[in-house]
């Protein structure tokens, strides 16, 4: 896996997916799932959470450049969450 966005993604998903998992009602919901509708879970809850935090972190700052690099990171995050893992190397 070559693309950084994609590899932090998926580790950020593996989290979710084990934290979810932690929780009593969620955890018999998820383990219903197979593991691909899981993976995705994972990689949809993560990246929407990354994303939302750039969006947000990017209005704390008066650097014009720092702001928009902010806002290309979650949109490279949201667009790598709907990639499917295979066509990734």
């Amino acid at each position: 896996m070559t693309d950084p966005i994609r590899a932090a993604l998926e580790v950020a998903a593996e989290e979710v997916l084990k934290n979810l998992k932690d929780r009593r009602g969620i955890r018999q919901a998820i383990e219903q799932c197979d593991a691909d509708v899981q993976a995705e879970i994972g990689r949809t809850l993560a990246a929407k959470a990354i994303a939302a935090f750039n969006r947000t972190f990017a209005q704390f700052t008066t650097d014009e450049e720092y702001f928009s690099q902010l806002h290309e990171i979650a949109e490279s995050v949201l667009a790598a969450a709907k990639e499917e893992p295979s066509s990734i190397a």
